[in-house]
């Protein structure tokens, strides 16, 4: 009996683990990529189109942020080629066409990555 439930135990972890990879498509949650984006060029989106698209939740406030003097609201910062681009309404100014892929990072991992002062998280675009 003790061996039946080992054996279903590593059946079903090795199932989970099986369902994890191999995903075509999409890019998962965090990532718009190349197949995405090129499947809406004829379409002449910009980034923040194509974004609104296919991860609307990137761009949804996270709230408002009590800490430090004034109280503001806490949307994604944008970083182009690793380097700060600025506010989310800067991607309607990039076409979705030049973008490899692009990306988001929750506030912590932005912090984590980047330093403070992403408390709305981050989106990451990779040009060509």
């Amino acid at each position: 009996m003790r061996r039946a439930h080992s054996t279903l135990l590593l059946v079903l972890v090795f199932a989970g683990c099986s369902g994890a990879g191999g995903r075509t498509g999409g890019g998962g949650t965090n990532l718009i990529n190349n197949e995405e984006l090129r499947s809406v060029d004829s379409e002449g989106l910009s980034l923040y189109q194509a974004i609104q698209r296919f991860r609307p939740q990137w761009l949804r406030s996270r709230g408002i942020s009590s800490f430090g003097a004034a109280a503001e609201e806490t949307v994604p910062r944008v970083i182009v080629d690793n380097i700060p681009f600025g506010e989310i309404d800067e991607l309607q100014r990039i076409d979705a066409s030049h973008v490899i892929e692009a990306s988001y990072l929750s506030a912590s991992d932005a912090t984590t990555r980047f330093g403070t002062g992403y408390t709305g998280g981050v989106i990451i675009v990779r040009i060509q």
